[in-house]
């Protein structure tokens, strides 16, 4: 991404017993969860004396940030009937998003369980965060099993 490190464009110039220069190319740190990225680094003479050699290299800048996703709360409820839902979110929590991530969504049964007498319908699906959008909300459909439970 632009930013990612300082660019370096200039002459090298060797004396007569200089057989090693060294230049650092410094990263930018930032927030921003994204990929691995690359640059490529490249020597180039116009002197027809000089044999170039492994005249291209590349520098890999390895990602280092992180992006909390979770739920926005850590409970949720719903009365027991049919024709009864309960809406669960997931946000972005901290970080940046860079490009777009997939969760996966899904219930498992507790006391609640989803077979027959179902308390629920259960879920599985993938969940899609886009860059600039924090959040994501799936409705749970809750099922009467006309069962008193306790």
């Amino acid at each position: 991404a632009p930013g990612d490190y300082a660019a370096i464009a200039e002459d090298l110039t060797f004396s007569a017993s200089e057989t090693r220069i060294c230049r650092n190319v410094i990263s930018a740190e930032d927030d921003i969860l994204e990929d691995d990225e690359g640059l490529l680094l490249t020597l180039a003479t116009s002197d027809v004396t000089v044999i170039l050699r492994r005249s291209e290299a590349t520098v890999t800048i390895l990602n280092d940030d992180t992006v909390t996703i979770g739920f926005e709360q850590s409970q949720y409820s719903a009365t027991e009937r049919n024709d009864v839902s309960v809406e669960v979110c997931a946000s972005v929590l901290d970080g940046t998003l860079a490009k777009d991530t997939i969760i996966t969504f899904f219930t498992t049964d507790g006391s609640a369980t989803s077979i027959v007498p179902a308390d629920y319908t259960a879920v599985r699906m993938k969940m899609t965060f886009s860059v600039g959008h924090l959040g994501n909300c799936h409705d749970i459909p809750i099922k009467d099993d006309y069962i008193l439970e306790g």
